[in-house]
């Protein structure tokens, strides 16, 4: 059995001289891409006892971009405040003609509002140690700890001013668990448990060299880090609000087919001088190449793979669906890198769709 399993590793491993990899980065369009107002800004965020994070809100949203450009002009809360007590009006301005009215005194087009509960819950316990006074002589002691539970809830909404109609609204729930003992203390976040994959599964996703990671949106790239639990909290849940509401980057390790046995001697070669491109950060020029050889080639399964990397790597994810389905027609035997190329377009299809 172990020498049947070595072996399968073995031949799995093999496969991997068979592709290539690329590096290709998507903007991601912001979660909620329908939102038409410019004119925004920070009302009422009930909890926020010291406006840390109304004022983290607005200097996050003054940094988000749709389609490269400023999605939002955002209000400075002080003028904001000032109208509204100038106005007497309530903080909460909860009723659509107040809305109607308050937009029009400010200019505002649509304003946030919502809420934090910011709680906490500590667990006290002991922990052992062992001290060695040497190499024969040690002796076990145990310390006093904490456990301390910290716990973000967000509410948050936005609502156009001449219409008093929600154009985004969306809850945030984030934890963090700072341990703390007589001897030393760290913070560490929350553990999740298992997505059940078996060891199958496991070899499959090492094998692969396939990665896909979001990059930090741009807009909270400015926050501080910090060891505080609530700054910490509030800097994640801006994390996620940056993508509800701005667009971002994802960057994916891409594989792709080093050569089509399929293609004549000439063909071949000049197959395979595209992955030489590809592999020198000239993935432009490889496309061009392969996209000539489709011409004569139409029923070439790898070249037709490849030309779908094409198309995932600039963002035509329904182009890329079409040639990788295509691709797996012509194929003449199960292929994993196929497989995979097509559950990966089909989330990222998915994920455009949901936004």
């Amino acid at each position: 059995m172990l020498f049947r399993l070595i072996f399968c590793i073995a031949a799995a491993l093999s496969l991997l001289g068979c592709s290539a990899t690329i590096t290709a980065t998507n903007v991601v369009p912001p979660r909620a891409a329908d939102i038409k107002v410019k004119e925004v800004g920070v009302l009422e965020i009930k909890g926020d006892k010291d406006d840390y994070f109304a004022n983290t809100l607005s200097s996050v949203i003054s940094k988000l971009e749709k389609g490269g450009e400023k999605r939002f002009q955002v209000y400075d809360r002080m003028q904001i405040e000032n109208i509204i007590r100038e106005q007497k009006f309530q903080a909460t301005i909860a009723d659509p003609a107040t809305m109607i009215k308050f937009g029009n005194i400010s200019g505002i087009q649509a304003g946030f509002f919502g809420g934090i509960n910011y709680s906490t819950g500590q667990r006290s316990y002991r922990e052992s140690r062992t001290r060695c006074e040497s190499k024969d002589r040690c002796y076990e002691y145990s310390v006093s700890c904490t456990d301390t539970d910290h716990a973000l809830r967000t509410t948050l909404s936005l609502t156009d001013f001449s219409t008093a109609k929600v154009l985004y609204a969306n809850t945030f729930n984030k934890s963090l668990r700072v341990k703390s003992c007589s001897d030393s203390s760290y913070a560490s976040t929350s553990s999740t448990s298992g997505d059940g994959k078996g060891f199958l599964d496991f070899l499959g996703d090492a094998l692969s060299t396939e990665t896909e990671e979001e990059e930090t949106p741009e807009a909270v790239k400015h926050l501080k880090d910090s060891s505080e639990p609530f700054v910490r909290l509030v800097n994640v849940t801006m994390t996620d609000i940056a993508k509800d509401l701005g667009e971002y980057y994802i960057t994916s390790t891409i594989e792709i087919e080093k050569t089509d046995k399929t293609l004549n001697e000439a063909d071949k070669i000049r197959f395979e001088s595209g992955v030489d491109f590809a592999s020198s950060k000239r993935f432009d020029r490889a496309c061009e190449i392969w996209g000539e050889l489709e011409r004569s080639n139409p029923k070439g399964s790898n070249l037709i793979f490849n030309l779908g990397v094409c198309k995932e790597s600039v963002g035509d994810y329904e182009g890329a669906l079409n040639y990788y389905k295509k691709a797996d027609s012509l194929a003449l035997e199960p292929n994993k890198m196929i497989n995979r190329a097509l559950e990966r377009i089909n989330r990222k299809l998915a994920r455009s769709a949901a936004k």
